[in-house]
């Protein structure tokens, strides 16, 4: 799907557009003798804590991550496409795979779930996954584990 789609990677999204921020990392100091011996994490500038948002810095990555692909489509590439095969009845493979399909359409990605019985054969199995490398609308393909 990577090279009949065009698209095989994140890396691949931004080609021609400005990088991803990087999020800036915590400077130690170089002598031993500067370190803190308190369990709180200080920063290398000053003797204050450090706090970090997760919630708010997986906010900013997703709204960058979105912006990226909307610029991606409007240079007129196909939006990317996520295909998730998911086999059996695993109810914490289902909470995952929900979970994936609705961060993609939180950043812009289209996405399909196909759903195969646990009692499917490998043969039948890696001819979908075949049929989905060759499909150009596929940008990327997902097999959720474990697999019965």
């Amino acid at each position: 799907a990577a090279a009949a789609g065009g698209f095989s990677s994140s890396s691949a999204l931004r080609s021609g557009l400005a990088p991803l921020r990087r999020w800036r990392t915590l400077r130690l100091p170089a002598s031993p003798a500067a370190y803190s011996t308190s369990s709180s994490p200080r920063s290398a500038d000053s003797d204050e804590a450090n706090v970090i948002s997760g919630t708010k810095l997986a906010k900013e990555v997703l709204k960058e991550v979105r912006r990226d692909v909307e610029s991606w489509v409007s240079l007129g590439n196909k939006r990317p496409h996520l295909t998730v095969i998911l086999v059996g009845d695993n109810p914490a493979s289902h909470i995952y795979v929900r979970n994936k399909i609705k961060a993609a359409g939180a950043v812009g990605i289209s996405s399909e779930i196909i759903l195969r019985p646990e009692d499917v054969s490998q043969e039948e199995l890696l001819d979908i996954t075949a049929k989905l490398n060759k499909d150009p609308r596929v940008s990327g393909l997902l097999v959720q584990l474990p697999l019965p």
